[in-house]
């Protein structure tokens, strides 16, 4: 309460105490006092009924309750007792979250890429350069979010990547997941920056530094910079040889990389690469499936052939497939299951014949030479034996071998004549 209006009310109430005249304490004169100090009061009590506004700071000695409190993992309400104990139904920051541990969830999910490399932080404020009429430029000022005492892993040259999802401009961010093998990544709802590390600002923790954005190319024609609360990764380094390696794990594959010196990959910085072998086709390899790509092999124990291989077909076609009219050519089929021959195990062999014409096909698929089969065919295109057919609108006769092994594996290819 101001000094005033204290001082104020105890001269009215000292007035109406000592005072020695009839009919001056009338009841309008003693009801404005008692409405002067509810009006003051006011200024001093939060009301428990009507919004209010307290402008010092409040402390509640024994905690808070929000709502129909119930503790428990099913509870409702919240409770913030006062040890600073709290228990809410949720909880929405808008810049960081500092706990020493997180329990009842034990899996850790990652949705979009996962690095182990020499630098990398989280951006605790992005200031991107403006020129004169305020255009924003491809450099600017990144100051990391570090701990006490911590020390930002960046150095000059980095080549870092940071991918965040963009709230106040929705169309910044990518439509569609990408991921070409050579370093351009994109995810769906997120938005992806490049940038190096030009000058550190700050020595003593690595705090502060300059950035430049990766200039738009034929396979990036994007830039956008780091913003506030972005992780970002130091993948590679333009310059120094000891910050150029680096590994990066993905849904369907993982990949170690060496000698990064520039944004993109190149087949020399792949070390070695683990699940699917499919996108080195880019740097013409061809590989499929699940798979390991290595270097060097050094082993102390074993290498072992398993069973469960599926077993597949390989033909011998004297050179080529072609067959002019008045040749010959003998097929030959073996059974590999892995690296081994399993020819010899097979008790069943099955050969049709596809020239489009079906009634002409199903009676070669009971010719003697079709029941017969046994691995090895000798296929004519002669005056007195034509096993291509005589559908002229077909430029090729497709075979199909099949190949029994027992215990209902089988293997089938086809082979074009």
């Amino acid at each position: 309460m101001p000094l005033h209006n204290k001082q104020q009310l105890l001269g009215d109430a000292s007035q109406i105490r000592h005072e020695t005249l009839e009919g001056h304490n009338t009841a309008e004169r003693v009801g404005k006092m008692f409405h002067d100090i509810i009006e003051a009061f006011e200024e001093y009590f939060l009301s428990k009924i009507d919004p209010d506004t307290a402008q010092k700071l409040i402390t509640f000695l024994e905690g808070v309750e929000f709502g129909n409190f119930i503790p428990g993992i099913n509870g409702q309400g919240g409770k913030i007792d006062g040890n600073g104990n709290g228990e809410l139904q949720s909880l929405i920051l808008h810049k960081f979250l500092e706990v020493p541990e997180l329990r009842y969830n034990r899996v850790s999910i990652e949705v979009g890429n996962k690095w182990r490399a020499p630098g990398g932080g989280i951006v605790l404020k992005c200031v991107p350069d403006k020129d004169q009429d305020g255009n924003m430029l491809m450099s600017g000022t990144i100051t990391l979010h570090l701990e006490d005492g911590e020390i930002g892993q960046i150095a000059v040259d980095d080549i870092c990547m940071g991918i965040f999802h963009n709230e106040m401009t929705l169309n910044s961010n990518s439509p569609v997941d990408f991921d070409d093998s050579l370093g351009n990544f994109r995810f769906a709802g997120f938005f992806t920056a490049y940038f190096r590390v030009t000058e550190i600002l700050e020595m003593g923790h690595n705090s502060v530094f300059r950035y430049v954005l990766r200039a738009q190319s034929a396979n990036w024609a994007y830039s956008f910079h780091p913003c506030e609360a972005m992780h970002f990764v130091a993948y590679g380094n333009f310059t120094d040889k000891n910050r150029q390696t680096s590994r990066y794990s993905t849904r369907t594959y993982e990949r170690y990389l060496k000698d990064v010196n520039d944004w993109e990959f190149t087949a020399g910085n792949i070390a070695a690469q683990f699940g699917d072998l499919s996108n080195l086709s880019a740097y013409g390899m061809d590989m499929t499936g699940y798979s390991a790509y290595l270097n060097n092999i050094y082993m102390i124990g074993t290498v072992e052939q398993m069973k469960a291989l599926f077993p597949r077909i390989e033909f011998d076609t004297e050179g080529d497939t072609f067959l002019a009219y008045g040749e010959t050519k003998t097929i030959t089929c073996k059974v590999f299951r892995g690296w081994e021959d399993v020819t010899d195990k097979v008790y069943h062999w099955t050969i049709t014949r596809d020239t489009g014409d079906p009634i002409e096909d199903a009676s070669w698929n009971m010719s003697t030479k079709a029941q017969n089969f046994n691995g090895t065919i000798v296929i004519s295109f002669t005056e007195t034996e034509n096993d291509l057919g005589t559908n002229t609108f077909v430029v090729s006769t497709l075979f199909t071998v099949k190949a029994d092994l027992g215990d209902g594996v089988s293997a089938t290819e086809e082979i074009r004549v």
